[in-house]
């Protein structure tokens, strides 16, 4: 099966090399039960001694070897001092069905710039703003029953409500703008959730992100195809759909078994 393989130079173990990939925010990418490490005396980039690592489940044994004539590197990282390289065997670059979780969040699968389809999970239930996202339930003195979305999609579920507030406000309707520097992580952050890649895998490595990909991702994220299909029904453009008020009614316990909406650019239900 395909794979990323990551290399830190200078480190001189396994320990130091998780250590810096968690410190580069790669904690939740990484499989901690299913790492695979080995010490190598030349790297990528500038031939730097380090470590290779690699997530693999399942039966057989894992080879980590650098061979830069059928490898493809690529740097990344944020701080000069702590940059890391992803790399993949040439021709065999890993896709959606290579990095996805045991569990997908339900959402709208994306056609990105890599030409494979990503189910970006749906943050807000179109046309309500109502989240989605898995919830905590608490029971309070007094036998009320308070819900809080779950701590790791608090941060995701925030800024989707920016995304649709923009996009749905009177005097900037239709409209979104913002620098990609903070566009494509969140949409990276948004695929973390179903897949092991986030925006140095996505963002770098894979190229998924074109102006019109990352747009469609961002509008994924808020439920806009059935926001788009909700106005022209309203508009007279669309015939009702015979499922069209469930959906609105139901979405939330019934997004996973909801007949497919009319597709909008490169969505399609998943």
């Amino acid at each position: 099966m395909p794979r990323f393989t990551y290399f830190v130079p200078g480190a001189r173990t396994h320990l130091e090399a998780q250590q810096a990939l968690q410190n580069a925010g790669l904690g939740d990418i990484l499989q901690k039960d299913s790492q695979h490490f080995a010490e190598v005396s030349e790297g990528p980039g500038d031939g730097k001694p380090g470590v290779l690592m690699t997530n693999h489940e399942g039966p057989g044994t894992v080879q980590l070897v650098y061979r830069p004539d059928t490898q493809v590197w690529t740097e990344c990282g944020y701080e000069e001092g702590a940059r890391f390289w992803i790399g993949y065997t040439e021709g065999e670059a890993p896709g959606p069905a290579d990095l996805a979780r045991p569990e997908l969040l339900p959402g709208w699968k994306v056609r990105l710039a890599d030409g494979r389809d990503w189910t970006v999970p749906v943050a807000l239930a179109a046309p309500y703003k109502r989240s989605v996202f898995p919830k905590t339930m608490l029971l309070k003195a007094g036998g009320a029953v308070e819900r809080d979305v779950q701590e790791r999609y608090k941060g995701l579920d925030a800024y989707a409500r920016e995304v649709y507030d923009s996009l749905t406000d009177d005097e900037t309707f239709g409209s979104f703008s913002q620098d990609e520097t903070i566009t494509i992580p969140w949409a990276s952050r948004a695929l973390s959730m179903n897949y092991y890649a986030g925006e140095w895998e996505l963002g770098a490595v894979l190229g998924c992100f074109t102006t019109e990909t990352l747009g469609d991702a961002l509008l994924a994220l808020i439920d806009w195809p059935t926001m788009d299909l909700y106005g022209q029904c309203l508009d007279g453009k669309k015939n009702v759909p015979p499922d069209f008020y469930r959906r609105f009614a139901g979405f939330v316990a019934n997004f996973q078994s909801m007949s497919p909406a009319t597709p909008t650019s490169s969505f399609t239900e998943s």
